[in-house]
């Protein structure tokens, strides 16, 4: 694994990094989540054969005292939630979301034993979910070519931001294998950056959605030709947004710095973007003072159970 470090202005820094924290490999792992912090240790979801949480201790060991029964449907996010219980989201066909106590059990009193499938869209999942800051929890739900956001209360009830939004290309969702990739985030003020994908014609683009689930018509964006994924989609310290797309041909990754408006940023980089030549670029984070951390393989790196969960876990942290 290697971590790629840009500077604020672009310039990149770079170099190998040595992942520190514990680390343990379950071969029955299927479509791991990102971890989340849980006091001394962490929580993470999984996939497969079992759907369920686990816990992991502060120094990396697997907590036998947490048992959470098998769950229907995948999970593919985790949010900690103001009372302290669990909120795991996802979908296989339709959207999803499941509530766990503090315990990890399934919370009786949420859906249908602690699972609440959403009626609609068909073929769709609860991309990403946030706590906004007036104690609301937000959901971006996502199908073929539309997204929406949606408010989730306490007692279990949604309530629609707005309405379905058609969008250009089809939502870059995360894969059913492993993705690491936060191709869509939900801001502090409710609305929502999304990256998209035309497979068809090689084009992405990210878009922005309002707090009250319109597309936003001020940021401007367009394609980014000659690419075939979003791998991450973040706002930087000053409100600019950052994305990182795949080159295709396996050329390599680009990082584009945009401005508020949607136009590239000219002082980042050459001319808005930062080329990372040879390599798959698979996690966007910010350093607490600015500088951007892009994780990263070379086309060639092994890719094993171990590596994708060390890349998940060097991510959440």
């Amino acid at each position: 694994m290697r971590a790629v470090l840009v500077r604020p202005d672009g310039r990149r820094l770079g170099g190998l990094i040595t992942v520190t924290t514990p680390q343990r490999t379950l071969d029955w792992a299927y479509l791991p989540t990102p971890l989340i912090t849980d006091r001394d240790g962490y929580l993470m979801g999984l996939s497969g054969q079992t759907n369920t949480l686990v816990r992991f201790t502060a120094q990396g060991t697997l907590d036998t005292t947490w048992k959470t029964p098998a769950q229907p449907g995948v999970l593919r996010g985790l949010l900690r939630l103001p009372d302290g219980g669990v909120l795991g989201h996802g979908g296989g066909g339709l959207a999803q979301l499941s509530r766990f106590t503090a315990t990890g059990q399934p919370d009786p009193a949420f859906g249908t034993g602690g699972t609440l499938v959403l009626p609609e869209p068909q073929g769709g999942l609860v991309h990403t979910a946030r706590v906004l800051a007036d104690g609301r929890v937000r959901v971006l739900v996502t199908s073929r070519q539309t997204a929406r956001l949606l408010d989730l209360s306490t007692d279990g009830q949604l309530t629609p931001a707005g309405p379905p939004v058609t969008l250009p290309h089809g939502p870059q969702q995360p894969e059913l294998s492993n993705s690491r990739r936060s191709n869509a985030v939900l801001l502090p003020d409710g609305a929502a950056l999304i990256g998209m994908t035309s497979l068809s014609e090689n084009r992405t683009r990210v878009v922005r959605l309002t707090p009250d689930g319109q597309l936003d018509t001020r940021f401007r964006t367009t394609d980014v030709t000659d690419t075939t994924t979003v791998a991450g989609v973040l706002p930087d310290l000053q409100g600019r947004v950052l994305a990182v797309f795949h080159l295709t041909d396996q050329r390599g990754s680009v990082l584009i710095r945009y401005r508020a408006d949607g136009t590239p940023d000219p002082t980042f980089g050459k001319g808005g973007r930062v080329t990372v030549d040879r390599e798959t670029v698979e996690g966007l984070s910010l350093t607490p003072n600015g500088q951007i951390l892009l994780a990263s393989h070379v086309m060639a790196f092994p890719n094993t159970e171990t590596a994708k969960l060390r890349l998940r876990r060097f991510l959440s942290e």
